[in-house]
């Protein structure tokens, strides 16, 4: 169930070119939109892992998400931006609308899952004693 949440904003977004499909929506809207919102996700798991690497920085961490949290939003909506400057403002209109419903996807679903994982009790081990210990 986890991974789900982790990977709604990907199914929402895939989900969503049926939709423009049908809705004769151009498919530049869609796929501005899709490319910078996966483009984001690897930038942002590459920013994660290496703050995590240098985890022994707390500050050079934060900068590392820091730059991860800003580019869930910037790379998004200059793409849909980009979309509505280039083609029609229409067209432009559908990016945003998929940028803004994507990223609102990926917000809720993180914020449950970190509450889910606060709220979890911590797993602590049993030690049981051995022969000799009581």
């Amino acid at each position: 169930m986890t991974k789900l949440l982790r990977n709604a904003d990907l199914l929402v977004l895939f989900v969503a070119l049926p939709v423009f499909l049908v809705a004769s929506i151009s498919l530049w809207a869609w796929v501005a939109v899709a490319v910078a919102w996966i483009a984001q996700r690897v930038v942002n798991n590459v920013l994660v892992r290496r703050a995590q690497k240098d985890g022994a920085d707390v500050g050079r961490e934060m900068n590392f998400v820091a730059v991860g949290v800003v580019s869930r939003a910037w790379l998004p909506g200059i793409a849909a931006l980009l979309v509505g400057l280039l083609t029609e403002r229409e067209v432009g209109l559908a990016a945003v609308i998929l940028a803004i419903a994507v990223f609102t996807i990926h917000f809720i679903t993180s914020l449950a899952l970190r509450a889910s994982s606060a709220s979890a009790p911590s797993r602590t081990t049993v030690q049981y004693p051995t022969e000799g210990q009581s």
